[in-house]
């Protein structure tokens, strides 16, 4: 006889590419929303990336700048309630509510699970053959499929791909859970429409980094201060990097690689547009300093834990559990043994932690050219003196003077630091409170100047130290070390 097939009604009225009112999607980021694009014109028409106009008094507290867009914000508390009631979308849709697609593909899949798994476990008992459901519920699954596929076609969210392949996998677990293999194999099959997508976007933002204007001729002159691109892509990386941390071998990681290479390359183009290499470094300080507290504020953070993404129950899930388990699908064995004992709550992954780096050491190389710039500029015979004496000091016995850099010459260089130090230590932070104004970076570059300079002077007394009573004379009357230090520490608070 002829079967009773299920109608794709209830999902047509969830899925926004096939519903008949107006969708109650909301688009976090368009086509146009790519780190390297233009935000706003500047005053002479012509798109600018540098330029940014000031906000009507009415819109500033809700500009936000475009950079808030690719951040994950809230977006990630999706994955706490997998299993949490569908949204009620007439409802929604008669108060004018939105919601990222995420949320929406969220309610279609809970709503897809508890309908296959009751479907199945009807067909397997009035029936006795489980086979029956296939049948059945085949148009309904062929249907979702399509839908998402068209869907996707349009979606232009990395953030949200994300998301939904974490939301495509807890739904796997939550089946495994039950014991009931009604969706064993749908699951593939979207991640083989989600992942390709994903990559295509991620493509495209590398492909708007590497096209960005950074010649005088073409773009305005930046300045030294945090640029949009270095908000964005901190942004976008640090929420990529935590939702893909404990995902089977990171798949994001030469995508994530190739982007931060293009935007470190385009934030030094941009630096050598800058009057001078002092505001070059600054501008390299302010955005690599930018992008590596995003990044730790993120791994600090990590993602809401569920339960699904707990080790124990990622355990049932690949034990099997019942009918149907696991067992039946070899994509949740592979996701549940290679990282069970993951949190990814724990961190930005190994891939992350390696961008992180990466990123530190430029921020630390330019840190390093600042502070020895301005030093040289502050305590240039000093400096000199410590490194002439130093190179002498290898080849010669202790306690022997060296030629050119002994106590006679080094005897005034102590006096004037004496009576200096304090007047330069005050100009060196007026300077670096220039440059960096109240920012985060400023006390680091800060104490890293005032560190190197108790280093320069420590030396200062060593190398007097080791020749003899004369050199041990210029220590006596020079301005002691944890004098400099308590100064230097005042300063800095």
């Amino acid at each position: 006889c002829d079967l009773p097939r299920p109608h794709p009604q209830p999902f047509q009225a969830s899925l926004p590419s096939h519903s008949t009112s107006q969708p109650p999607q909301e688009k976090v980021l368009t086509e146009a929303d790519t780190l390297g694009a233009a935000e706003a014109p500047s005053s002479g028409g012509v798109l600018s990336f540098f330029q940014r106009p000031a906000p009507a008094p009415a819109a500033a507290a809700s500009a936000g700048g475009r950079a808030d867009a690719f951040s994950l914000q809230d977006r990630a508390l999706v994955l706490s309630h997998v299993e949490g009631p569908p949204l009620v979308l007439h409802a929604a849709e008669a108060r004018g509510a939105r919601f990222p697609y995420e949320v929406l593909f969220r309610s279609v899949n809970k709503l897809l699970m508890d309908t296959a798994a009751h479907e199945y476990l009807f067909c397997a008992e009035f029936w006795g053959d489980a086979g029956v459901y296939a049948a059945l519920f085949a148009p309904v699954l062929a249907f979702v499929e399509s839908s998402l596929a068209a869907a996707l076609a349009e979606l232009h969210d990395p953030i949200a791909l994300l998301l939904m392949v974490r939301l495509n996998r807890e739904c796997g677990l939550a089946m495994a859970r039950r014991g009931n293999p009604a969706l064993d194999g749908f699951y593939d099959r979207i991640n083989l429409l989600l992942w390709p997508r994903l990559k295509v976007l991620m493509d495209a933002q590398l492909a708007s980094v590497k096209a960005m204007p950074v010649d005088p001729g073409s773009t305005a002159v930046p300045i030294p201060a945090v640029h949009l691109l270095a908000e964005r892509y901190a942004a976008l990386t640090s929420a990529l990097l935590l939702l893909q941390a404990d995902l089977p071998e990171e798949p994001l990681e030469s995508n994530t690689e190739r982007l931060r290479y293009a935007v470190m390359n385009a934030l030094l183009s941009l630096s050598r547009l800058l009057p001078s290499k002092r505001a070059g470094t600054v501008f390299l300080i302010l955005n690599f300093g930018h992008i590596v507290g995003v990044l730790r504020g993120t791994a600090a953070r990590g993602l809401p834990r569920t339960g699904s993404l707990s080790q124990q129950a990622m355990s049932q899930a690949a034990s099997g559990g019942g009918q149907g388990g696991a067992g039946a699908n070899p994509a949740l064995h592979r996701t549940s043994s290679s990282h069970g004992a993951v949190d990814a709550s724990q961190g930005l992954g190994a891939s992350g932690a390696a961008l992180l780096k990466e990123i530190e050491e430029g921020l630390h190389r330019c840190t390093s050219i600042y502070v020895d710039d301005m030093l040289g500029g502050a305590l240039p015979e000093l400096i000199a003196f410590v490194r002439r004496g130093e190179a002498l000091a290898s080849g010669l016995p202790e306690g022997q003077a060296l030629p050119g850099c002994g106590p006679p010459e080094a005897a005034p260089l102590a006096q004037a630091f004496a009576g200096s130090w304090k007047q330069k230590a005050e100009a060196m932070c007026r300077e670096v409170t220039q440059d960096f104004g109240s920012t985060h970076a400023a006390r680091g570059v800060l104490q890293a100047v005032f560190t190197q300079l108790l280093m320069q002077y420590s030396r200062f007394l060593e190398l007097m130290k080791k020749q003899g009573p004369a050199g041990l004379g210029v220590v006596r009357d020079a301005v002691t070390l944890p004098s400099v230090m308590y100064g230097l520490n005042a300063l800095s608070r």
